[in-house]
């Protein structure tokens, strides 16, 4: 049986994403998305560390910025690190997609520019 995860979440983004070019000059951003659960003193936010590689990776360095009001999919990951002797975990997801959540004051990243959005509806 196959083995497959996948994962959306919505949240800001933390600060502004990193744009990289790997050896083989394939682009790729990485940036973190800060999740809010809960409510009042239970209230917890999560942070998840954000990876996307190629167009969408150059597209999420063109648009986003910190603050950014983002819906990430992906494929989830937990890694494992060492900090100070100890070992600890990264929440990671290998994006294959993202948007705009929207917001107050959040602007579209793409304008609509086509001239045929003002003609008539051809039914």
């Amino acid at each position: 049986m196959p083995n497959h995860a996948n994962i959306t979440i919505a949240g800001h983004i933390g600060q502004d994403p990193e744009l990289k070019r790997t050896p083989s000059d394939k682009a790729v951003c990485n940036f973190s998305v800060a999740v809010k659960t809960g409510f009042g003193d239970r209230e917890v936010t999560t942070w998840w560390r954000v990876t996307f590689f190629g167009k969408r990776a150059e597209n999420a360095a063109k648009y986003l910025s910190k603050g950014s009001a983002v819906i990430v999919s992906g494929e989830p990951q937990n890694r494992p690190y060492e900090s100070n002797g100890e070992q600890r975990y990264s929440l990671e997801i290998s994006g294959n997609d993202w948007g705009f959540a929207g917001g107050k004051g959040e602007q579209s990243a793409a304008p609509a520019t086509d001239d045929s959005l003002d003609q008539e509806i051809p039914f």
